[in-house]
């Protein structure tokens, strides 16, 4: 452990005494209640995903030169620290090896797509559970380009082979590990990287539910036919105070709770979106899949996340004018209290009650489920003839409710047994989650906003850089920006839109992209220039008052 804080000094520039202090710009750290240990735990607690074979994946060069793709990463927005306890391969936030020996796999862990770091006043500040700036299908795009040009390039494979195989290199093991080599990146260029949008995704976003959608619905049950376009990428949203939201998910499609199982079927669908492995068969009466998810982990997480704090608003870097704060806070209640349910910081326990809205911002993501999940009839591949009655046509709600619940029936990576007695409440509630999703319509969920300076870009798609520009009228607000500058940009309450190396431009004339809705009266588009700033001066420390 002291060679961790070693490491945060190192790589972040400040020390956890001077954190503590809190009096000046340089010392600031936004403190969400979770100490180093607890950090370093939510970076590298591995969840059930299997990316690529580690051995692989520490070898791996960049295609078009011999710099090792590992030690590239941060070109892509992820963010490196050194080695550790728990990251003794010394990679960055997110990524994990799971298991041991030759045949343990890098794969993703939650803080791949929910730990920030920005830069406050040239300052690199950690954001515990915010939505990453990471542009995940650049990075996907370019592992599939590294692993081709490897297996192309005999002096790269050769390099590659010598570092994998080791003291067991042979003509037939080089030739055996090549041809595995084509084969999985065959296997992510036609699972992954042929569905991405057309336009792109960009950093900060992914079309999650598209992903999992094609994963499970198409690839897991033998049907690729299924799969279709994931092009409704949305933010990734933030994290804190989510243990308490009745339902979650932008369109409140998942319900928390359900004998503590709400949670766990949500997030044993994300595992099985980011390359968990499961062996679909024809379902009995009670499905039960062997798969990789980490059924233990994946409840340690969530667990950690009751104790994250939203983030405090960097007052030493850009101080508060008090006044504001309390004329701001009375045009909050008046203006947006409604829709987004006021919580103190400090309140870990609070119940929050979701309030779906329809405001007219871009409906693709909604769409998109509605009719995948909700409408499509699809094949149902291996799952045909087996219990749940599933015939020659199904919808993908069906197919993912019962892999989701075979994943869990069988036991996850460790094999863990559920009492024959609970198998009916735990169906039961797996059928609850289920008639909740049903009820999903193309509305998007309100939330409360404690912290949410640190979450920009803003609305659901993140097609509106900063709170100031969130509160301009649709009509003025900017057609395109760059996404992916991670400095944050204080008086705006967001980040820089200017074009820096890795930034990608955002086009919100693009559908799905559309930064429309939000906006009249009851979004505060309409308030004078004074109230405004009013309004953006409260909402910087909402919830801290």
């Amino acid at each position: 452990m002291r060679h961790f804080c070693l490491a945060l000094v190192i790589v972040w520039g400040f020390s956890p005494l001077a954190a503590s202090a809190q009096s000046t710009c340089e010392t600031y750290e936004p403190d969400q209640g979770w100490n180093a240990a607890t950090r370093e735990a939510f970076w590298f607690t591995g969840q059930g995903s299997r990316l690529v074979r580690a051995s692989w994946f520490l070898a791996l060069e960049m295609p078009s030169s011999s710099a090792l793709l590992k030690n590239s990463l941060e070109s892509f927005g992820y963010i490196p620290v050194a080695p550790s306890t728990l990251n003794r391969d010394g990679l960055p936030v997110g990524f994990v090896r799971d298991g041991t020996g030759p045949e343990s796999e890098v794969g993703f862990t939650c803080a791949a797509c929910h730990t920030q770091r920005i830069r406050v006043a040239a300052r690199p500040v950690m954001i515990e559970g915010g939505a990453t700036l990471a542009d995940l299908e650049a990075f996907m795009r370019t592992l599939e380009q590294s692993m081709a040009a490897t297996a192309a390039d005999d002096a790269k494979f050769t390099r590659f082979a010598t570092a994998v195989l080791g003291a067991n290199h042979s003509p037939s093991a080089a030739s055996a590990l090549r041809t595995a080599l084509r084969e999985k990146t065959a296997m992510l260029a036609t699972r992954w990287n042929a569905h991405w949008p057309d336009g792109g995704s960009g950093p900060g976003r992914v079309d999650a539910f598209g992903q999992i959608f094609n994963q499970v619905a198409a690839y897991d049950i033998g049907v690729p036919d299924n799969a279709r376009k994931a092009d409704a990428p949305v933010s990734y949203p933030f994290l804190w105070n989510t243990p308490q939201h009745n339902k979650v998910q932008w369109n409140g499609s998942a319900t928390n709770g359900l004998l503590g199982l709400g949670p766990l079927f949500r997030n044993i669908g994300e595992v099985l979106g980011v390359f968990g492995e499961v062996q679909v068969v024809k379902p009995g009466l009670i499905p039960k899949y062997k798969s990789s998810v980490n059924l233990a982990q994946l409840r340690r997480l969530e667990e950690m996340l009751t104790t994250l704090k939203p983030p405090q608003w960097p007052r030493a870097c850009a101080p508060v004018d008090a006044g504001r704060v309390r004329a701001g806070k009375k045009i909050y209640d008046k203006t947006c209290k409604d829709c987004h349910q006021p919580l103190a910081r400090g309140d870990l326990k609070s119940r929050v009650k979701a309030r779906m809205r329809d405001v007219k911002t871009d409906s693709r993501m909604v769409d998109n489920f509605y009719v995948r999940f909700l409408t499509y009839t699809l094949r149902p591949g291996v799952l045909k003839g087996g219990a749940g009655n599933f015939g020659n046509l199904t919808r993908g709600q069906d197919i993912l409710s019962n892999v989701i619940l075979g994943t869990y029936f069988g036991g996850g990576s460790a094999g863990e047994r559920v009492e024959s007695q609970q198998e009916e409440k735990e169906t039961k509630a797996m059928r609850k989650f289920l008639k909740e999703a049903l009820k999903v319509k193309t509305e998007y969920k309100a939330r409360p906003l404690t912290g949410i300076w640190a979450t920009a870009p803003y609305l659901h798609n993140g097609s509106v850089p900063t709170l100031e520009e969130l509160l301009k009228p649709e009509t003025e607000r900017q057609p395109s920006f760059f996404v992916g500058n991670t400095n944050y940009d204080l008086a705006a309450v967001g980040f820089s839109t200017t074009q820096v190396p890795g930034s990608v431009a955002f086009d919100t004339r693009q559908d799905g992209n559309r930064n429309t809705g939000h906006s009249g009266p009851r979004h505060g588009t309409d308030l004078s220039h004074e109230d405004k700033k009013s309004l953006l001066e409260y909402l910087k420390v909402i919830g801290e008052e």
